[in-house]
Parts: structure tokens; C-alpha cells; sequence
């Protein structure tokens, strides 16, 4: 989801690639680097996956995850 206040919310089975695409296709700068790393965004956030000088954690405002409890937790 392509937010006003700038902010792209997805799951982590999202593909990584198709995502730098997609913003970059909707006129949002600063995923342009994912298009061309393959795997999903959950996995680029576990590797700090990056390109061309810039990395995953560049991007990152947040994260939501749920406990071995199943409490939901964002960090």
C-alpha cells in the first residue's frame, strides 16, 4: 500500500524486486536499488539486502511482527 504521507506498507512475501519497481513506477524515489535484488522484503529486512551503495535499513521506518505468543509488536 502507497501511502500520502510517503510510506509504503507490504508483507514480507512481497517480492523485493517488483516493489522498487512498482514505487519507482508510481513516482516515489528510494527503492529504486530493490529492483534488481531478488527475494522477497521480509528476507531483504533479515539481510539488510542492498545495491548500489544503499541498503534496506536506508528505507526502514518500521516493522511489525508477531511473538512466539502471538502478541503483535512493532519495532
Amino acid at each position: 500500500t502507497l501511502s500520502k504521507e510517503g510510506r509504503v506498507t507490504t508483507g514480507s512475501g512481497t517480492s523485493f524486486a517488483k516493489l522498487g519497481i512498482e514505487t519507482s513506477r508510481q513516482g516515489w524515489s528510494g527503492l529504486e536499488f530493490a529492483s534488481g535484488i531478488p527475494g522477497t522484503v521480509g528476507g531483504a529486512v533479515v539481510m539488510n539486502a542492498g545495491a548500489n551503495g544503499q541498503e534496506t535499513a536506508d528505507t526502514l521506518a518500521s516493522v511489525d511482527l508477531v511473538t512466539k505468543d502471538g502478541e503483535i509488536r512493532t519495532c
